[in-house]
């Protein structure tokens, strides 16, 4: 029967032991783990000698100190994107999108929920402090957001901010272009005979139920309609809300035959809260959502709405991976992204 024994840990295998158990020099060890990886040199070593290196670590069990080495690169190879939820779709595509950009660069995503300008603050002092190297902004919700920027922007930290409101400054901001898009609906709704429509707003904090509802009672205006304010119920941002909100905007004396909601998370939550209450869609209520998710394609009856025609967020990451390459990037710049509207048989 085998006798236990107590086997005490060795040291821990240094980059000295690899060249060793190579038999080449630790300078060539660190050119072939990667350090040093943007020097000619490190095209001159053979394949063989790479080999025995690369042999060498798994024999010993070497692994990279990965802190030592980001503080001798000074990068992380890590990129912050700072929201404000994470419950839509939208922030899901966002983020797989811009991760799948960044693998390809080697670097990693780091996802982070800011939902005060305080935690704003806080998250993109990690870029300053040297724990990543540049952040993705998508902080809708954050009152005061432009002055935060603006101070870390002078610092030249690497930003792009996602934001209908928020003005480049030192950073770059892609924004929708909206307000075509949602006119188009509204014309839509209103040719189609809807006089009574209802609007379904994010919620008292955001920018984009303002701007959203505003280009809708701006169109119906043209129109000779208006957009009451006991027609106006929050709630886009959350499914269970929108659907309170859906129902008690049918519970109206007289109710809309028309739904416009600044999301398509609420647009979808409307449909449902009006097929539990008995009425159909569209017959008794059309229903428009904004985004254009990939959602609305299979909903029942299937959602119109307006929004980008299959989002792409690749070019976010493409615009941060500029100023990451060039420290000194100076232009501050600002892309539209255009919206269109897609008529479906929810309207």
């Amino acid at each position: 029967m085998p006798v236990a024994t107590s086997i005490k840990p060795g040291p821990r295998p240094t980059m000295v032991d690899v060249a060793r158990v190579a038999g080449v020099s630790v300078t060539t060890v660190s050119y072939v783990l990667g350090g040093r990886s943007g020097d000619p040199t490190a095209s001159r070593i053979s394949d063989g000698t790479r080999r025995r290196v690369l042999d060498a670590v798994e024999e010993i069990g070497y692994r990279v100190n990965e802190p030592a080495r980001n503080l001798r690169r000074n990068r992380t190879d890590r990129v912050l994107l700072l929201m404000d939820r994470l419950s839509s779709p939208y922030e899901q595509h966002l983020a797989t999108d811009i991760e799948s950009r960044l693998i390809e660069t080697g670097r990693s995503l780091s996802v982070m929920v800011c939902t005060t300008v305080e935690r704003l603050d806080h998250c993109l002092g990690m870029v300053r402090t040297g724990l990543a190297d540049g952040a993705v902004v998508q902080c809708r919700a954050v009152a005061g957001a432009q002055a935060v920027l603006d101070a870390y922007a002078r610092e030249h930290i690497a930003m792009v901010a996602i934001s209908n409101v928020l003005r480049p400054n030192g950073f770059d901001v892609i924004s929708n272009d909206e307000a075509p898009a949602i006119e188009e609906a509204v014309d839509a709704l209103v040719a189609a005979g809807h006089h009574r429509l209802g609007f379904l707003a994010h919620d008292a904090v955001t920018d984009l139920p303002d701007s959203r509802m505003e280009v809708v009672r701006r169109r119906l205006a043209v129109h000779g309609i208006d957009l009451p304010d006991a027609m106006v119920r929050s709630g886009a941002r959350d499914r269970l809300a929108a659907f309170a909100s859906t129902r008690e905007l049918l519970g109206l004396p007289r109710p809309p035959t028309a739904l416009f909601a600044a999301s398509d998370t609420g647009a979808i939550s409307a449909i449902w809260a009006a097929l539990a209450a008995g009425r159909r869609v569209p017959e008794d209520l059309a229903v428009v959502g904004c985004g254009n998710i990939d959602e609305c394609r299979v909903t029942v009856p299937q959602l119109s709405s307006a929004g980008p025609d299959r989002p792409d967020f690749s070019p976010i990451a493409a615009m941060l991976l500029d100023r990451l390459a060039n420290p000194s990037f100076a232009e501050s710049r600002h892309v539209h992204l255009p919206w269109t509207f897609f008529p479906r048989q929810s309207s």
